[in-house]
């Protein structure tokens, strides 16, 4: 049994490994450790700065021509305008708080899902629709923690997606938590920061020039953060458009 810090320096050593024999072979080594330890992998398309403040010099770099003023948590069905809006703020840095990761994991505990099964468990379709180069990484498995040996209370549902191409160039990571949004170990979107509207839901979005474009967002009591690099602007929108369904 391992706690936290424990597991994360063993994907630091396994993602060495990873990214040697990706130049040698330029291919997929399987993930085989519990989705715990990819929480840091998002710290690993790019995010290398672990202090001062997250989004910066806000800009709107896509707008229509109807831009609903004013935040809300998000629409219903009926409330909403018929137009999106779309902001990306800059991201200057980042922050990290580990302290709420130092937890540990029990393998007895660990229920193994399939996809109909996750989607079952978070009461929507998480599953997003990517560029056609963009797949899924192979042997990716899914599931939830309960206690008692997977027979009681669920203390962990934080899921992960891996997608990218071939030459790994081009990514999306996404994490998924019930409830609320997902446990990070570093620090992503403040309450000041300007808020999108996609098909009716609020959603913060960043940019980074090293780390690509970030979200968080809740979607109908489930929270979301989006990973992506070397996709375009119009690509991550439509990631997140395929989500917020």
């Amino acid at each position: 049994m391992k706690n936290y810090n424990e597991v994360a320096n063993s994907v630091f050593v396994r993602r060495d490994k990873y990214e040697t024999e990706k130049k040698n072979r330029r291919r997929f080594i399987a993930k085989t450790v519990t989705p715990i330890c990819c929480i840091c992998l998002v710290a690993l398309l790019g995010v290398g700065v672990w202090q001062g403040g997250l989004f910066e010099n806000k800009s709107t770099q896509i707008a229509n021509d109807s831009i609903y003023p004013g935040e809300v948590d998000h629409y219903g069905p009926n409330e909403s305008p018929s137009k999106n809006k779309i902001v990306i703020n800059n991201i200057t840095s980042f922050s990290a708080d580990r302290s709420k990761l130092n937890f540990e994991l029990k393998q007895d505990d660990f229920v193994k899902m399939d996809k109909a099964e996750i989607n079952d468990y978070y009461g929507i379709e998480i599953f997003p629709t990517v560029p056609s180069d963009i797949k899924e990484w192979e042997d990716e498995f899914y599931g939830i923690y309960r206690k008692d040996g997977g027979s009681g209370d669920v203390y962990w549902d934080q899921t992960v997606l891996n997608y990218s191409n071939e030459d790994f160039t081009r990514s999306v990571n996404i994490e998924i938590k019930k409830g609320s949004l997902p446990v990070l170990d570093y620090g992503f979107g403040k309450s000041s920061e300007e808020k999108s509207i996609i098909n009716t839901w609020e959603v913060v979005i960043g940019y980074s020039e090293s780390s690509g474009y970030h979200a968080i967002f809740m979607y109908k009591n489930v929270g979301f953060c989006v990973n992506a690099k070397g996709v375009s602007q119009d690509e991550f929108i439509a990631v997140l458009s395929s989500i917020l369904k």
